[in-house]
């Protein structure tokens, strides 16, 4: 789950993730980069874990216009710090200065020359990684929003015969046996187009009005 805090104090108690371990426990990972270990994998504690990630999410989606700002203020400025940095190559970095730097031997003026290559390099490449931040955690609220538009109804895409149509084998696995596959906890394990192509299907089907057959637990035809 991506990080919605916006407070320095939020982040010792939201949590971004957890895993189980080896010795049957699990682990839980904070906003701060803090880490909870020896904590008994149980449906009690996942069920707190849900819980805390849902309303997590919530507050995601009231502070979405907010991440969304950051995220178009983020791309503004990679788009023009990738400019500066193409001209900047394009006329050799550090080429305004050469007139000031002719007067200079070529121990002075390499790096010089080296040093404003490197500053605009590395600015574009925070404004790259700031973007990707801002970019995922909005694509993620967006997912977020849209499950909890069509939760209702994904919740019932098991009783339909072809709600997964045109998904790859292990990933209608993972919807028909994973046990509530639309919980927040799991948010990772499908896509937002996952969940578009499932309403997609089931409004199809149930337009299409066809009459199926009868299939057994595993899916096989009676």
């Amino acid at each position: 789950m991506k990080d919605y805090t916006i407070r320095e104090s939020e982040k010792s108690q939201y949590i971004i993730g957890f895993w189980k371990n080896d010795d049957g426990t699990m682990s839980v990972k904070f906003a701060d980069g803090t880490v909870f270990s020896k904590i008994a994998y149980s449906e009690e504690n996942l069920k707190k874990i849900a819980e805390m990630q849902e309303a997590q999410a919530q507050t995601g989606l009231q502070r979405y216009p907010e991440f969304d700002k950051a995220r178009k203020s983020s791309k503004i400025k990679a788009i023009l710090s990738g400019s500066v940095t193409g001209i900047m190559y394009a006329f050799g970095a550090g080429s305004m200065f050469i007139p000031a730097m002719q007067s200079m031997d070529i121990a002075t003026a390499a790096p010089i020359a080296l040093g404003v290559g490197t500053i605009t390099a590395v600015g574009t490449i925070v404004s790259a990684h700031k973007l990707r931040k801002e970019s995922a955690r909005v694509t993620e609220l967006d997912k977020i929003k849209y499950r909890d538009e069509h939760r209702k109804d994904l919740e019932k895409s098991r009783t339909y015969h072809n709600a997964y149509a045109g998904m790859s084998a292990e990933k209608a696995r993972y919807f028909t046996k994973k046990k509530q596959p639309y919980s927040i906890v799991n948010i990772d394990s499908f896509t937002q187009d996952d969940l578009e192509t499932i309403i997609r299907n089931m409004e199809t089907e149930a337009a299409t009005d066809f009459t199926y057959v009868a299939e057994d637990a595993e899916g096989k035809t009676k």
